[in-house]
């Protein structure tokens, strides 16, 4: 089960193709030889016609994940480990098609003339932490995040430096006009980005 994109549009794909054009593709070190082959044809069909979820079938399918990783122990030796196929395939498709959503959507609602997206939880999780939930509704700068989001290969979760968030549940949505005052007001400053 993948992200709920609220916006997820023609408009907004076709900002999201610009975006993906804008040459920024990040490569996950477990994709093997033939993934990184067929990764950025797939994201891009994902994005101009489909969602996170057919883009995770289609690794998973098409087998585009290595086998075994190496990694440093914290005794600083080595060690050897089995890479989750589907767990892979399910955090690089639904961070990497989020991530193109946001930025998408961050130049729609620019063009509609709205400064702010607001944070909702795009997906369930088991335990909504408190930080998750002070989280979501928050309004968040368009323009910011855009900038942010095109200088660094990341999740919306560690743009805005969330502690205890599970990554991949955020997303955010353009407002309507006569909620994002209200939230503005009473929150005395926007969430900003680090």
């Amino acid at each position: 089960m993948g992200l709920d994109y609220l916006n997820l549009n023609d408009t907004v794909r076709q900002y999201m193709l610009a975006e993906f054009e804008h040459g920024d593709l990040y490569l996950s070190p477990r994709l093997n030889e033939s993934g990184k082959q067929k990764w950025e044809s797939l994201l891009k069909d994902a994005i101009q016609y489909h969602t996170d979820v057919w883009l995770e079938r289609e690794l998973t399918r098409r087998n585009c994940f290595l086998d075994t990783e190496y990694l440093k122990s914290s005794m600083g030796r080595t060690v050897k480990r089995a890479i989750n196929k589907a767990q892979s395939a399910r955090i690089l498709s639904e961070r990497e098609f989020n991530r193109y959503y946001l930025r998408g959507l961050c130049v729609a609602a620019l063009e509609q003339g709205k400064s702010h997206l607001i944070l909702y939880k795009a997906k369930a999780s088991a335990v909504p932490g408190e930080t998750l939930r002070k989280t979501v509704g928050t309004p968040i700068d368009a323009a910011a995040l855009l900038s942010t989001m095109r200088a660094r290969s990341v999740s919306l979760e560690l743009v805005l430096s969330l502690e205890g968030v599970a990554h991949y549940t955020l997303s955010a949505r353009i407002p309507s006009v006569w909620e994002l005052r209200p939230l503005l007001e009473a929150q005395k400053k926007p969430t900003s980005l680090a």
